[in-house]
């Protein structure tokens, strides 16, 4: 069982006014040059940004995959391009409309494990010379290559060949009492052994041959057929969504990492610095943080803002000025910080710390409460 998580998301939940948050400080050009127009990538995105809980621990350890991604930047979009192809080239060519047919799953199925196991040594070369360091990526290496192999690859090749139809499949059935039929068993090659019983814990019986001239016989043997598979069409067919279930969790957690390649790259273009951002109770301190959403729309280096708060306990602060003065940009400029420094990407400024990883709420003027201000 591969197991593996880069993101510590859990069973998050948004924010209750995610989208407002999302509005009122411009995540969609965030997200937008993150994402590169990838569907995927923007969504978990979002999905991190507006994630109501957070913790330290959690920040820690999306910095340290974070930087990986940065470095092995090569490794990690290819892991990316492979577990997302893998997962939409399986889903488009598996078609399964009628799960009361086992030859239909059987062959559908093996299809599809044929598919995945071409996709899962692609990520097996990948990773084998990718020389990670966090203990994100780490700990998805380590499961990866510690249940999948050459050998188990090979194996389940083998089975998709040998459950295609046409394949020459081999079974074997029992007699029992008043010539009854018992213990359907689906015939495995000798050499099958204990990679293929991970897959398909089936026994092995000696083969009974019928006469090809004996029509009736090709009948019963076809009913018979299709009891073996029936035994086995709902163990392969678990072992598939199991397959597919890692495929589209690996793309979407790594996702993220793309996202954060992105972001990295887009930042380096402009000559914006960047900082992992340090968490203290004490104080809400940036130095020469620029706006990343002006930096979107305008496709320049921004005016760069700094701030100094040192407190014990909670604190309030107000930003005044003139108007069109900056306060909107600076306010959006600090909300969007806040919300990359919780996900643990880096931040556009020279040093950035918040006192907490609290969740952020914003309210900005709606267009009707801006009516009403002037009916008044």
């Amino acid at each position: 069982m591969i197991e593996f998580d880069l993101l510590k998301l859990g069973p998050a939940q948004r924010v209750g006014i995610a989208e407002d948050v999302r509005a009122d400080l411009e995540l969609d050009k965030v997200v937008g040059i993150a994402s590169g127009g990838d569907k995927l990538v923007a969504e978990t995105w979002l999905e991190v940004l507006l994630s109501r809980e957070c913790s330290e621990e959690v920040i820690r350890y999306r910095q340290e995959a974070v930087r990986d991604a940065l470095e092995y930047n090569d490794a990690v979009l290819r892991m990316y391009q492979i577990a997302k192809e893998g997962y939409e080239t399986a889903y488009r060519e598996v078609f399964i409309f009628r799960l009361d047919n086992p030859s239909l799953v059987v062959y559908e199925v093996s299809k599809g494990i044929r598919i995945l196991a071409d996709y899962l040594e692609k990520l097996l070369n990948v990773v084998s010379n990718a020389k990670f360091s966090s203990s994100a990526f780490k700990g998805l290496v380590r499961s990866l290559t510690s249940n999948i192999d050459e050998e188990f690859i090979a194996r389940a090749r083998e089975i998709s060949e040998m459950l295609r139809f046409g394949s020459g499949a081999e079974f074997s059935v029992g007699v029992g009492s008043l010539n009854s039929l018992v213990n359907p068993t689906l015939l495995l090659p000798e050499d099958g052994g204990s990679i293929i019983g991970r897959l398909l814990p089936l026994e092995r019986r000696y083969t009974y041959r019928l006469d090809l001239r004996d029509e009736d016989g090709a009948r019963i043997l076809g009913d018979i057929r299709n009891w073996v598979l029936s035994r086995i069409a709902t163990t392969l067919l678990n072992s598939f969504e199991k397959f597919m279930s890692f495929f589209r969790d690996l793309a979407k957690q790594i996702s993220f990492y793309v996202g954060a390649i992105n972001l990295s790259n887009f930042l380096d273009k402009l000559g914006i610095p960047r900082t992992y951002p340090e968490v203290d109770p004490r104080k809400f301190f940036f130095e020469n943080l620029y706006p990343l959403s002006l930096a979107v729309s305008s496709t320049r280096k921004p005016v760069p803002s700094s701030l100094y708060i040192d407190v014990e306990g909670s604190f309030a602060a107000i930003i005044t000025g003139v108007n069109k003065g900056g306060k909107t940009t600076f306010l959006k400029s600090v909300g969007q910080a806040i919300l990359i420094a919780r996900a643990g990407l880096p931040v556009p400024a020279e040093r950035f710390v918040i006192p907490s990883a609290g969740t952020v709420l914003t309210h900005f003027l709606r267009e009707e409460e801006s009516v009403l201000l002037r009916k008044v």
